[in-house]
């Protein structure tokens, strides 16, 4: 059975579309869903000039239309002054149609070799690696927007990122950390239950302060998340979790579906700020890494106490949302000593019960 015709998408630039960008195999960042008014037919064969402001502004245009969230286009435009700064300081011309590899690599060498940061010291690799991420994929979309020929950043290999694995909390911590807030005041109480719900079902803050009530399924034990790229999750909930949470709920009061679950005594959200300052005093006031914790920690603390106790990679992976599974992966680092146990326990020739 033939596949169906694909709808033909807008040009957001206003140039043509380069052949094969509107067949059913065209890449991701290529999909969009918004229109825009198109200019004139540039010549064929002739991709129109356009500037890194407009080309800027495309991509930016392409992705909020991919639902990105607010804080990933921010980080794009970061990107985006960091490309430009380091095109500025080597000489590389701000027009994409004037790129070409030489260029692009003395830009980025300057880039992760000279860049000063706002401290006087070096950019971190993350941020060089990030921004050549940016302009590798703006350049393969503007070729399939058609303004330019040819991506120049093909064959380019990325700058080396070194492997940050992830931190975790111990049992022991767990505790001194989750007996810090005071349950009998309403303050504590409701910290206690967002530092209960980061560690049993590894939610991100941003993920936690979004939810309202009408998120939360009783019948499931379930809470529905909306995660990075807008992605909807059904997180479970432990028993123990699960009973502090109802504890704060009667403590709160009876709420709207719509309202938020984690307000201030005025009525209003708790913001991010205020719960990171709350966070690092219990730590302190529990004796636990001198205060040095942070709502992240505790998301890893879910990941590899979830893989020690015996869950599988793939429903740690759901869990926590990952869109890719080498994400998950980094976790089994914390798990060594786990592993070494259970295959002792599991050896295929150590249980043949046959001499050596």
């Amino acid at each position: 059975m033939a596949a169906p015709e694909m709808e033909r998408r807008p040009d957001l630039l206003g140039g043509r579309r380069a052949a094969g960008a509107s067949n059913g195999h065209a890449p991701d960042y290529t999909r969009r869903v918004c229109t825009a008014t198109s200019k004139a037919e540039p010549e064929r064969g002739k991709p129109a000039e356009v500037s890194f402001e407009e080309a800027k502004a495309g991509f930016l245009l392409d992705r909020q239309s991919s639902r990105c969230s607010a804080k990933t286009l921010q980080w794009y435009r970061d990107r985006f002054a960091a490309l430009r700064l380091a095109l500025t300081a080597t000489d590389v011309s701000l027009s994409p149609k004037e790129w070409t590899p030489t260029a692009l690599r003395e830009a980025f060498r300057w880039l992760a070799e000279e860049a000063p940061n706002c401290r006087g010291g070096r950019l971190a690799a993350a941020t060089v690696h990030g921004t050549f991420r940016v302009a590798r994929t703006l350049t393969r979309f503007l070729v399939a927007e058609g303004k330019i020929e040819v991506a120049p950043m093909a064959g380019m290999a990325a700058p080396r990122l070194p492997l940050k694995l992830p931190m975790a909390l111990t049992a022991a911590e767990l505790c001194a950390l989750l007996r810090a807030p005071d349950r009998s005041r309403r303050a504590g109480l409701r910290d206690a239950t967002m530092i209960a719900l980061l560690v049993d079902s590894g939610l991100r803050l941003g993920e936690l302060l979004a939810l309202r009530g009408g998120d939360l399924n009783w019948a499931s034990s379930t809470l529905r998340v909306m995660g990075k790229g807008a992605r909807e999750r059904d997180v479970p909930l432990g028993r123990k979790a699960r009973r502090l949470l109802g504890r704060w709920l009667r403590t709160r009061g009876d709420g709207k579906a719509d309202e938020r679950i984690f307000v201030t005594g005025a009525g209003l959200p708790v913001s991010q700020r205020n719960f990171q300052r709350a966070l690092r005093r219990y730590a302190e006031r529990a004796g636990v890494r001198d205060g040095h914790v942070w709502p992240h920690l505790l998301r890893h603390t879910c990941a590899t106490h979830l893989l020690t106790n015996g869950c599988d990679l793939a429903m740690v992976a759901r869990v926590l949302g990952h869109a890719r599974f080498e994400t998950t992966r980094r976790y089994l680092h914390l798990c060594t000593d786990d592993l070494v146990l259970a295959h002792g326990k599991a050896s295929p020739l150590d249980r043949l019960g046959e001499g050596e």
